[in-house]
Order: C-alpha cells, then structure tokens, then sequence
C-alpha cells in the first residue's frame, strides 16, 4: 500500500515538472500538480482498489473452491474439508475465517458468500448441499462447477495481461508526447521566448496535461471493468 500511495504522489509530481518546463511558468506546474494529486487521490485510487481487491478475492475463491472440492474427494467429510482448507487459504481469509469460529459448518460456508460475492460461490454452495443430501462422487458432481472456475480464472488472467500491455503503451505514448513538448520549448527557444507570458500558451498547457489525465481515467475504467458475475453488483 505504501507502494501505491507513493506512485499516486510521484507521478503528479512528475507532470507537474513537465508542465513547469513545458511552460516557465511555477503556477501552471503548480495547478497541474494539483490536479494530478486531487485526480490520483480521489478517482484513480478509488477504482483501482476496487479493481485489485476483486481479482484478489476471486484468487481467494477459487483457491478455496478448488482446494475445498479436491480435499472433499480425499477426506469425504464436510467438517475435515473445511478446516483443511481453511488452514491453506493466505492470511487475509484465515482472519475472516476466525471471526465466524463459533457457526456451524454450514453457517460457516453460507456466512461466506458475504466474503465471496460471486456467482461461482453460488455454484459451489448448490453443489455442496447437493452432495450433503445425496451424497455421490463429488469430483463428477462439480465437473461444471469446476470447469466454469478455470473458464474464469483464464478470463482474469488474460484480462491483467492485456491490462498491463494497455498501460505500458499507453506510458510509453505519453512519455514520448511530453518529452517532445519540452525539447520543442528549448529547441524553438526563441519563439518560446515570444509565446511564453501569453495566457492562452499558458492555458494550452494546462489543457493538455487536463487531457492527459482525462485520458488516464477513461483508459482506468476500461482495463479495472471486470466481468465477475456476482462481484460487481456488490462492489
């Protein structure tokens, strides 16, 4: 978290740099800090937490799904399966799990669909009552549900691949864009010269680094927009 509250300061503070040289001027490298910090703080942050503890949480899920189904066909016992897997999942289900020590087995599972908003813990709650009151091959009874968690678990892998090659373009376009801006104001020094103290050059500064961000959040929503069904009704 550290990590990520840094970046959201040093890349206004970046811009806001670009836009000083871009203009000489401390007020416009001012306000286009401001902007970066209130933009970063206030939308980009937002969303991109939602974004990273919705793929967190289906990790957790379908870790815990598949683990869960896997240990059933090996110990046969609801009461066994649980706190086997429980006591595999990563530290952050482990102190959820603690809190609700003192249900029932099944109260347990059912209190976790408040942890696990998706559709995919629906299934896998149906299944287990299913196998509860039946009984069966619990391998062969979780076949859909299984192949439906993998179908899923691909679709994330290869939504935050194609996230992380948008973004790097995306970087890289604007890097490019903005270091062209400021070589222009040294290589054209003295039409810089001329333009410099104008208010619209001034503004176009600010319009431009505007749109920069502008175009960072419309990018955001697109790569943090996950297809989980169930997950982001609750959101």
């Amino acid at each position: 978290m550290k990590q990520v509250s840094f970046f959201y300061i040093i890349i206004p503070f970046f811009l806001g740099i670009i836009a000083y040289l871009a203009s000489n001027n401390l007020i416009v490298g001012a306000i286009v800090l401001l902007l970066g910090i209130i933009y970063f703080f206030l939308l980009f942050m937002k969303n991109f937490n939602n974004y990273r503890t919705s793929v967190k949480r289906f990790k957790i899920c379908y870790q815990f799904i598949n683990t869960f189904i896997i240990t059933l066909s090996i110990k046969l016992t609801i009461p066994s399966t649980l706190e086997s897997t429980a006591l595999s999942m990563d530290d952050e289900f482990k102190e959820e799990y603690e809190g609700i020590a003192h249900l029932t087995d099944k109260e347990k599972l059912d209190y976790l669909k408040n942890y696990f908003h998706f559709h995919l813990y629906e299934l896998f709650l149906n299944v287990i009552n299913l196998y509860e009151e039946r009984g069966g091959n619990i391998l062969d009874m979780s076949s859909y549900l299984l192949e439906e968690s993998r179908n899923q678990n691909e679709y994330l892998i290869r939504t935050e691949s194609m996230a992380i090659r948008k973004w790097v373009e995306f970087a890289i376009l604007w890097f490019l864009s903005l270091a062209i801006m400021v070589l222009l104001r040294f290589a054209l020094s003295q039409l810089f010269d001329k333009i410099a103290k104008q208010l619209i050059y001034q503004g176009t500064i600010v319009g431009i680094f505007a749109f920069a961000l502008l175009s960072v959040e419309i990018l955001a929503r697109k790569s943090f927009k996950l297809d989980l069904k169930g997950w982001n009704k609750n959101e």
